[in-house]
């Protein structure tokens, strides 16, 4: 199945597409609250389906809780509007604003450092049009579990290596509800539309504060 390389690169993708999408007018990034179940799969495997998590949407804010094989159980809420990617590691009760380090991460590849600033996104019509070293391109409309999607082709030059990735992007929920590269398949599946209690975005008050690696 996996290895844990290749998961962790499919979690950022898809961390980074979901913060890289503005709606029209300035709105809330999140336009619609739900919640989905995250699947991941090599593409040579697609029967061998991995269930790592849940993704849950609600009033402009992000949670996505992942339990990647072999390795901890891991919770991120996004605050595009305040800026903050929080890491929750519930068996240590500790947490991390990787915010910061998430920016660096955007600016490197690319991302102007206006949008990277508060995790905000970039045109939906055209996903790509904020990054240096990434172009994009529509190549169709799909539908993918249900979902009506366009499909996007991702071509990224950072770090001094050409790749091609692919999303398809619900223009409903103005996310990528599946992520595809050399590395493998992430989907959202089971997406139930409607409002989520206000708890799951927020961190317990036993959780303890730690420093973002960044900073140290």
């Amino acid at each position: 199945m996996f290895k844990r390389s290749g998961l962790l690169r499919i979690l950022v993708a898809i961390t980074a597409c979901t913060a890289a999408i503005q709606l029209p007018g300035q709105q809330s990034l999140f336009p619609v609250d739900f919640s989905a179940d995250q699947f991941v799969y090599e593409s040579a495997h697609p029967d061998q389906v991995l269930n790592i998590g849940k993704v849950y949407v609600g009033k402009g804010r992000m949670r996505q809780e992942m339990q990647i094989p072999r390795g901890p159980h891991v919770v991120y809420l996004i605050d595009p509007a305040g800026g903050h990617l929080w890491e929750l590691m519930p068996e240590s009760k500790t947490v991390v604003d990787m915010g910061e380090m998430f920016r660096k991460m955007g600016e490197a590849m690319g991302a102007s450092q206006q949008s990277m600033a508060t995790l905000k996104p970039t045109d939906p019509s055209h996903p790509c049009a904020d990054s240096k070293y990434v172009t994009c391109q529509k190549v169709g409309a799909e539908t993918i579990n249900g979902r009506s999607t366009e499909k996007w082709e991702f071509t990224s030059s950072a770090l001094r290596k050409q790749s091609k990735s692919y999303q398809w992007i619900d223009p409903h929920l103005y996310i990528a509800v599946k992520h595809a590269d050399d590395s493998g398949v992430k989907e959202l599946r089971n997406i139930h539309e409607g409002p989520q209690p206000d708890s799951l975005f927020e961190i317990p008050a036993d959780y303890r504060r730690m420093t973002s690696p960044s900073k140290q």
